[in-house]
């Protein structure tokens, strides 16, 4: 106990202060919070995708885009022309660094393959 400006102060012993809690069981309290949050996160993202697994979806194949209008078709090819240059630079960087590299290349040793 000890006096302030403003009263008489209780100052409680370690551990007999009813807000104290120890550091493990706050760290235990905490890591069971997150345990039963991400398991409740990973149910739910298993709920979403067991019609995947389970063969109730239907993928979208290549023969599908014939569903897709040409219109629509060429408003994405309009939207994705700075893909289109960007993917065209880096085919032409990777082939530049392939031949300046190759002979490199080459003379690297590989392991024997393994026999199964």
């Amino acid at each position: 106990r000890f006096e302030s400006g403003g009263g008489v102060v209780e100052v409680y012993k370690l551990g007999l202060d009813p807000t104290f809690v120890p550091l493990g069981q706050a760290f235990r309290t905490c890591e069971r919070a997150q345990r039963n949050k991400y398991r409740r996160l990973k149910s739910k993202a298993f709920q979403s995708l067991h019609k995947h697994v389970l063969g109730e979806f239907e993928p979208f194949v290549k023969d599908d885009r014939g569903q897709i209008s040409g219109q629509l078709t060429d408003h994405i090819r309009d939207l994705n022309f700075l893909d289109d240059r960007l993917h065209k630079f880096a085919l032409g960087l990777f082939d530049e660094r392939y031949e300046k590299n190759k002979s490199a290349m080459e003379r690297e040793a590989l392991p024997e393959r393994l026999q199964n």
